[in-house]
């Protein structure tokens, strides 16, 4: 396999082409990630002026908990208008990866989704590109609004469930937009927490969620976490990697529901472990219909998003919590790390998944995709990280890794 050519920063990045088969342009590198597969940002200005008041109250009324899939359910209260701009950024979005023929889908996550529409002939489905951009890079004030939200309940939840805030945790977040016959099916996502928001759903929506200890991954974290009772320090270190609350993972119970269906209404925000199994319902053509005539576009719509503490299993992320900064005082973690990150690839010359001179065809974009994974760029970043995580990002709270430090080439080699 040949490599593809790395090409220059001068090029306007993936989302922005010049040229006779250049896709419009809608959006910018400012809202998508212009060069890897892989990227953590600082928040943004939007987000920043969207922080609460100091005096704001921090907890939402739970409407919905759930121990047996360590979740809780809120209402966010948002506005008709601020529902009304949400759903326009889904539809936007959605025509952005729409229009860019040359990307394809995230094979992966391709398997979890159908083809959609009447006979089933529609093969774009949003869900699969979700590892290519973060929702919270977007400039919008109502994501603003809604990173709040997210950290708040993150906060609630921790407080709820005993969770480890001992840690620097990112968040990573993408839309979904399913169209008749369109679904996802049964899945799971990380070690760490996922959550998802209704934003425009018709009536009889519905998740249905399994229970942590059906989970594939639950009885092997048992296994650990016995021998680590019995001393095997290896086991120990996986398990507190896996398992982040102050409680023992439980035993199973038999007489414990193994799934349960909750109704989707738009405006309500979810949060569970990562690693309880959910579905989405089907989108029937009559629900497709009603959803045509209330919303600016056919589709059933909900945002889901990732949150776990190494940013390279988040593909894109910003950060969401710091033990040392809670309430981000500062908003320079994310671009110091972010700038370390994208200088180290630099340096290993890792095929730019983003960055073309000119539209890609789809086997091209998956090609390169396929060799950025497999490049040692990607092991030599996979290694810094966990150096990175296991001395708590130490280089970036020293003062070392200063905002010019991180943006100069040396650093990077210090690391």
């Amino acid at each position: 396999m040949t490599m593809l050519p790395i090409l220059s920063k001068t090029c306007f990045g993936f989302l922005a082409f010049t040229g006779a088969n250049a896709a419009p342009l809608m959006g910018s590198p400012v809202e998508f990630p212009s060069r890897y597969h892989t990227s953590v940002r600082s928040l943004s200005e939007t987000i920043m002026q969207a922080r609460p008041p100091a005096d704001a109250s921090l907890d939402w009324t739970v409407t919905d908990q759930d121990e047996s899939r360590w979740l809780l359910k809120v209402d966010l209260k948002f506005t008709d208008e601020e529902m009304k701009e949400l759903k326009l950024q889904v539809a936007r979005v959605e025509k952005h990866f729409r229009r860019i023929r040359g990307m394809a889908g995230d094979s992966n996550l391709k398997a979890f989704v159908p083809a959609q529409g009447i006979d089933h002939v529609d093969i774009f489905r949003l869900t699969a590109y979700a590892s290519y951009y973060n929702i919270f890079y977007l400039n919008s004030k109502v994501i603003s609004k809604l990173y709040w939200a997210v950290k708040q309940l993150f906060h609630q939840y921790a407080d709820v469930y005993q969770f480890n805030l001992n840690q620097t945790y990112f968040m990573h977040g993408w839309f979904n937009c399913f169209r008749g016959g369109g679904k996802i099916s049964p899945h799971r996502h990380c070690n760490g927490l996922s959550g998802n928001m209704a934003v425009h759903v018709p009536p009889g929506s519905f998740t249905r969620y399994g229970s942590l200890s059906s989970s594939k991954e639950y009885r092997w974290m048992l296994a650990l976490q016995q021998q680590c009772q019995q001393g095997k320090e290896t086991s120990c270190e996986r398990f507190t990697q896996l398992w982040r609350y102050a409680d023992d993972l439980p035993e199973p119970l038999e007489e414990q529901e193994s799934s349960r269906v909750m109704p989707n209404m738009d405006g309500e925000l979810v949060i569970f472990h990562g690693l309880v199994e959910h579905e989405s319902s089907n989108v029937s053509e009559d629900m497709r219909q009603h959803l045509k005539r209330k919303g600016p576009t056919d589709c059933r719509m909900t945002l889901a998003f990732d949150i776990d503490t190494n940013p390279s299993d988040l593909h894109h992320s910003v950060p969401l919590y710091d033990p040392e900064d809670p309430w981000w005082d500062s908003s320079s973690l994310g671009h110091d790390i972010g700038s370390a990150i994208e200088g180290l690839l630099d340096d290993a010359e890792l095929p730019a998944a983003f960055d073309w001179a000119v539209m890609p065809d789809k086997r091209a974009f998956a090609e390169r995709i396929q060799l950025a994974k497999v490049h040692e760029g990607s092991g030599k970043l996979s290694s810094w990280l966990k150096e990175q995580l296991a001395a708590g990002w130490a280089d970036f709270r020293s003062g070392r890794c200063q905002k010019a430090a991180c943006d100069s080439r040396e650093a990077y080699t210090t690391f």
